[in-house]
Formats: structure tokens, C-alpha cells, sequence
């Protein structure tokens, strides 16, 4: 999902954001398409990530890794949340999964997963289904509408 885009027009209407203030934003987004060409995925991100988006790889190569880029930009969002935490500390995570390229990411799990791998442990989870789609952001046909979101408990252990 392209926030920035979706940012862009109220940020300069309220004169909040310019051109190179969006762009230093977009730049440092997570899962930035642009950000796939500097972003170096570690091997155990890739060995747990890959089963899941493996089937995009041979669709959209590009997506691929913009797809990985976005779960090794999470693994370290988890660290630096860990790091933070105290001992028994939450960590609530809400997510919704994503399809591209016509394959269902299970998001969700995967970040459990990398949670897991990072030193949480997966407390609980919420699924539920969005009931008000008028705050949503509009995805112009792509990935399909979230139709629920899914919630992560993650424990410091």
C-alpha cells in the first residue's frame, strides 16, 4: 500500500508536507519498492518468508522482493520493539493480509513467525471482520479489499 500516496494531497492542503518531504517519507517506507534495491534480507528471513511468496516470485520478480524487502523492514521493526520492552512486555500488532499477484499472504503468520524467530512468543490472536470499509484506503482493484484484520499479541520472553 502506497501511505504516502494516500498522504500526499491532505499533507499539502494543510501545509504540513512538500515534494521532498514526501519523497524523503516514501523513501523510507516500509516495503518501498525503491527501498528493494538497498535493503539486504537476511538468510533466516528468507528461509522463513520464502514458502509463503515463493509463487510470486516467478509472476512478478519485483514484487518478489519488495515483498521481502517489507517482512525484513518488520523483522527489524520487532527487534527494535523488543529491545524496548520489559521483560513480559505486549507487543499488539494489527494486520491485514495481503494478496498479490493473485497469491493470499497469510501476513499475519508470517509475522508471527518472524516474531518468534526475533524472541517473542505469540500470546494470542484476534480475528475479526472489518465491518466499515468507508475509512479504508482505496487499493484501485489491486490486492483485493482486507475484508478482516488480525491481531498479534506478542510477548517479550
Amino acid at each position: 500500500m502506497d501511505y504516502t500516496r494516500c498522504i500526499k494531497l491532505e499533507s499539502a492542503w494543510i501545509g504540513t508536507a512538500d515534494d521532498d518531504s514526501l519523497a524523503d517519507v516514501r523513501a523510507g517506507q516500509l516495503g518501498e519498492a525503491a527501498r528493494s534495491k538497498h535493503v539486504e534480507i537476511s538468510s533466516e528471513v528468507e528461509k522463513i518468508v520464502r514458502p509463503y511468496i515463493h509463487e510470486i516470485e516467478g509472476a512478478d520478480k519485483s514484487r518478489f522482493k519488495t515483498s521481502l524487502t517489507y517482512f525484513q523492514d518488520m523483522t527489524e521493526n520487532l527487534r527494535q520493539v523488543y529491545g524496548a520492552l520489559v521483560q513480559g512486555g505486549e507487543y499488539h500488532v494489527i494486520i491485514g493480509n495481503s494478496t498479490i499477484r493473485g497469491v493470499d499472504i497469510p501476513t499475519h503468520n508470517v509475522l508471527a513467525e518472524l516474531a518468534k524467530y526475533v524472541g517473542f512468543t505469540w500470546q494470542n490472536y484476534i480475528k475479526y471482520p472489518i465491518k466499515d470499509h468507508r475509512t479504508s484506503i482505496p487499493r484501485n482493484g489491486q490486492g483485493g479489499k482486507i475484508e478482516h484484520e488480525h491481531v498479534l499479541t506478542l510477548v517479550k520472553g
